[in-house]
């Protein structure tokens, strides 16, 4: 009896760790993001962290999407128009919330029109202007890597 007792116990343990490692993923937060590209000197300028009035996709914080969202300005490139030229952070609680919207995006990013380089680390969706060269692009991609 004993025996079977903890048979069992280890196999809810297995299935509960598995569980846990398939939809949780490192929280990082969109400040300590920005913050990291700061410390590491890139030129950013202006900075607009949203909350979940001022989203301009109304997703902050909704069912099944982002959780932190961040725009900035890299003074790399010319900044015109409306919205902020540099790029962009968001946030997911979970690894499928993550992916969900890596597949929204990836066929969106690929038009020329809205181009963009995009990394994906631990709960980090980055986008980049795509005015900014490969360098500087992969500059990014480092720090966002090595957080």
């Amino acid at each position: 009896m004993k025996k079977l007792l903890v048979i069992g116990l280890f196999i809810i343990l297995i299935l509960n760790s598995a569980g846990c490692s398939s939809s949780k993923i490192i929280n990082l937060t969109a400040e300590e993001v920005i913050n990291a590209f700061q410390d590491w000197s890139i030129p950013i300028d202006e900075i607009e962290i949203y909350t979940t009035e001022t989203d301009p996709n109304n997703l902050l914080g909704r069912p099944g999407q982002y959780i932190g969202k961040v725009n900035w300005s890299d003074s790399r490139i010319e900044q015109y128009g409306d919205g902020l030229k540099g790029g962009t952070i968001e946030i997911f609680d979970s690894e499928k919330e993550l992916k969900n919207r890596k597949e929204y995006l990836e066929p969106l990013i690929e038009q020329p029109l809205f181009a963009q380089y995009m990394y994906v680390h631990n709960n980090v969706i980055l986008r980049l202007d795509n005015e900014l060269t490969p360098e500087q692009a992969e500059e990014y991609k480092n720090i966002l890597e090595s957080l």
